[in-house]
C-alpha cells in the first residue's frame, strides 16, 4: 500500500492530490516549485553585470559626474560649464545600464503578476526584448527633441539640453539599481516598488519640467510655453508609449 490506512488505489490517489502530489505509474511526483528570479542563474548574472559596469563607470568619471551635478542647479551659460560637442560616453553607458534595469523591473512585475509567463518565453529573451523596447523609446525621443530644438533654439542650448537629458537618465540608472537588488534578492513585493519606481519616474520629470524652463524659457518667463514643450515631448511619449508596453506585454502570451 502506497498510503497508510487506504485499501485501494483511487483512494490513495484522491488523498495524494490533495496534499499537492499526482500518483503515476512510476510514483508519486511532487508539484514543481514556482520560478523565482533569485535561482535564475541567467539573471543574477545580468545583475551582477549592471552593477560592475555601473560602478566602474561611475568610478571612471567621479569628477565629470560632480560637476554636472554641481552646474545642475545653475543658470544656464554659466562661464565655468564646458561646452564641448563630444557627448560624454559615461552618460551613455549608464542610459544604457538604465534601460536594462528597467526591462527587469517590468518582467519581476508581470512574472509576480503571472507566472505564467515563464512558461511561454525564457526571462533573459523577455529582458533582451524589454530592452530593445526602452532603448527605441529613447531614441524616438531623442530624435523628436533635436527636431523641435534644432528648429527653435540655438546649438549651445541644445547642447545643454542633451547632456541634461542623458545626466537624467543616467540619475535614474543610479536610483533604480537598488530597486532591482530589492526585488531579486531580498523578496521585496513587486507591487511596493511599483511606489518607488513611481517616485523616480516623478523626480525624473521634475528635473526634466525644471531644466527645460531653465535653459530655453527662463529668460523670457515662458510658463506656458515650457509646459506645452512638456507635454508635448515628455508626457505624450509617455503615454503613448505605456500603451504599446501593455500590448508587448499581451503578445508574450498570444505568440510565444
Amino acid at each position: 500500500m502506497l498510503w497508510p490506512g487506504l485499501s485501494s488505489l483511487d483512494g490513495e490517489a484522491d488523498t495524494l492530490s490533495r496534499y499537492g502530489f499526482h500518483l503515476h505509474a512510476d510514483g508519486v511526483i511532487g508539484t514543481p516549485l514556482p520560478y523565482n528570479v533569485k535561482t535564475d542563474d541567467g539573471f543574477t548574472l545580468l545583475v551582477l553585470a549592471c552593477f560592475v559596469v555601473m560602478a566602474m563607470a561611475l568610478a571612471a568619471a567621479r569628477s565629470y559626474l560632480a560637476k554636472l551635478t554641481k552646474d545642475f542647479f545653475r543658470p544656464p551659460y554659466s562661464e565655468e560649464q564646458d561646452y564641448s560637442t563630444q557627448t560624454p560616453p559615461t552618460l551613455i553607458v549608464l542610459s544604457l545600464v538604465n534601460c536594462v534595469l528597467l526591462a527587469m523591473g517590468t518582467f519581476i512585475t508581470l512574472q509576480d503578476y503571472d507566472g505564467s509567463i515563464v512558461n511561454t518565453v525564457s526571462p533573459l529573451l523577455a529582458v533582451a526584448l524589454f530592452t530593445a523596447a526602452f532603448i527605441l523609446y529613447f531614441l524616438i525621443k531623442l530624435a523628436a527633441y533635436y527636431c523641435v530644438n534644432a528648429t527653435f533654439f540655438g546649438s549651445k542650448k541644445r547642447l545643454q539640453w542633451k547632456r541634461s537629458l542623458l545626466y537624467i537618465w543616467a540619475f535614474e540608472a543610479v536610483l533604480l539599481m537598488p530597486l532591482v537588488l530589492l526585488l531579486v534578492y531580498f523578496d521585496t513585493p513587486p507591487q511596493k516598488g511599483l511606489y518607488y519606481l513611481a517616485f523616480v519616474l516623478i523626480l525624473n520629470k521634475m528635473l526634466l519640467f525644471y531644466k527645460s524652463y531653465n535653459i530655453f524659457f527662463q529668460q523670457n518667463r515662458r510658463y506656458l510655453q515650457n509646459i506645452l514643450y512638456f507635454c508635448a515631448l515628455e508626457i505624450a511619449p509617455l503615454l503613448a508609449f505605456s500603451g504599446a508596453w501593455l500590448a508587448m506585454a499581451n503578445l508574450f502570451k498570444v505568440n510565444f
